[in-house]
């Protein structure tokens, strides 16, 4: 099962100064994390579980639609949405273990920029095993 927790974030000063922004959030002694450590855009999305130190870093990544309208915008969150848990469960195939229950902590950018017909969007991603 998979359940979600949605915050926003501002990212304004990143998209100015042109900075990856990120999120640190605490983890807590026994918390395991699954984190996003390249992007979905790249040949080999990758995957890292944390299970040590006091934070986790999630990068927040920049993607954009075909189109500069709502429907292009919702349809491409929805396709990255699919090949992330796409991904996640070849993760976990890796391992020859069963995916676990997850808390997805989605964590949206406050900013959506339109540039040549084309919307940016921003979100990182932290699934917390349960």
């Amino acid at each position: 099962m998979l359940t979600f927790e949605v915050s926003a974030i501002d990212i304004t000063d990143h998209v100015h100064f042109r900075q990856q922004p990120a999120v640190l959030i605490e983890r807590g002694t026994s918390d395991v994390y699954v984190v996003l450590t390249r992007s979905l855009l790249s040949e080999e999305p990758c995957f890292s579980r944390v299970t040590t130190g006091d934070f986790v870093r999630i990068p927040i990544e920049a993607y954009q639609t075909a189109q500069d309208s709502i429907p292009f915008l919702v349809a491409a969150a929805i396709q990255k949405g699919t090949e992330l848990y796409e991904r996640l469960n070849q993760f976990y195939g890796s391992y020859d273990a069963p995916t676990p229950e997850h808390v997805c902590r989605l964590y949206i950018g406050n900013q959506i920029d339109s540039v040549d017909k084309k919307v940016t969007f921003y979100f990182g991603v932290a699934f917390l095993e349960i």
